[in-house]
C-alpha cells in the first residue's frame, strides 16, 4: 500500500485519472511490473488497473446489478470471448453476496442509481472493485461519501486485497 498526500490541487486525483487512462498526461512514462503502460482512454480494465473516485463514477441510469458488472459482465461467452451474453440472474446474485460482504446487502439491486444516496453509491463502487481480481487499484479519497463504520471497512478491504496480490495506491 502507497499512499499519496497533498493540499488540495496538487494533482493527486489528476494522478490517479491519468493512470486510470480517464486522463493524458502531457510527458513521461508509466512503468508498472517492469513494462510500460500504454494508458490510452478507457484500457486500465485490461491491465486490471481499477479506482474507487472520491466521487463514485457510475451510470446513474442503470441499476445497482448493472453498474457492478460493466464492463466485466457475467454469462456465456460467445466467438472466442469476443461477445457476451449477460447473466442477469448470476449477476444479480454476485452482487448481492458482495454488497452483503460489505455490509450494504439494503442497496436494492434494481433501482436506478441516480435514486441513491451518495453513500450507497460509493459502496457499488467500491463492490465493483470486488468482482474481478486487480492487480493495482487506484483509492482517490472515497470517505467523504462514507460514515465511519463503512471507512474502517474500507481499510479492512484493502488489507484483504494487499493479502491477495494486489498493489493499492
Amino acid at each position: 500500500v502507497i499512499g499519496i498526500a497533498g493540499r488540495n490541487g496538487s494533482g493527486k486525483s489528476t494522478l490517479m485519472n491519468i493512470l486510470a487512462g480517464l486522463e493524458g498526461a502531457e510527458g513521461g512514462e508509466v512503468i508498472y511490473q517492469g513494462k510500460k503502460l500504454l494508458l490510452q482512454r478507457y484500457q486500465a480494465a485490461r491491465e486490471n488497473i481499477s479506482v474507487i473516485h472520491q466521487s463514485p463514477q457510475l451510470a446513474e441510469q442503470l441499476d445497482t446489478t448493472t453498474n457492478i458488472f460493466l464492463g466485466q459482465e457475467l454469462g456465456w461467452r460467445l466467438f472466442g470471448g469476443w461477445l457476451t451474453i449477460p447473466n442477469s440472474r448470476r449477476m444479480e446474485e454476485e452482487a448481492s453476496h458482495h454488497l452483503t460482504r460489505h455490509d450494504a446487502p439494503f442497496i436494492p439491486l434494481r433501482e436506478p442509481i441516480l435514486k441513491l444516496s451518495a453513500e450507497q453509491k460509493q459502496l457499488i463502487a467500491i463492490a465493483r472493485v470486488s468482482v474481478a481480481p486487480q492487480s493495482l487499484i487506484l483509492i482517490d479519497d472515497p470517505n467523504v461519501h462514507l460514515s465511519i463504520p463503512y471507512r474502517q471497512k474500507l481499510l479492512k478491504l484493502i488489507r484483504e486485497w494487499q493479502a491477495l496480490g494486489s498493489n493499492i495506491l
